[in-house]
């Protein structure tokens, strides 16, 4: 694990962002890399929703138990979630607008 890295108000939002918005198969992608049939195969079994249940309802315990390969895919996946998630949301500057100012 590296250490010397420090986190900022911004990089823990980013992680409450990405554990509230992700579904199974994006948490499967992200998380451990399961994509395509892999993921077919895996979201039957109990092991992914199982890992997934415990990231939404003991997030602490979910990832202090994840290798660090994992945790760094995790966090370089988190960063561009949220980079895209930006380039994609602009604010209308109608204060009237139904979509609380926000267009995706």
């Amino acid at each position: 694990m590296k250490t010397g890295v420090k986190m900022n108000s911004n990089d823990i939002e980013k992680i409450i962002r990405w554990s509230v918005d992700s579904d199974l198969k994006k948490f499967s992608e992200d998380a451990y890399g399961i994509t395509g049939t892999a993921f077919e195969i895996a979201k039957e079994g109990d092991y992914l929703r199982d890992k997934f249940r415990q990231m939404k309802n003991n997030f602490i315990m979910w990832i202090s138990g994840l290798s660090e390969n994992n945790r760094e895919r995790l966090a370089k996946n988190i960063s561009s979630y949220i980079d895209e998630r930006r380039t994609r949301v602009t604010f209308d500057s109608n204060p009237l607008n139904d979509n609380n100012n926000i267009k995706q």
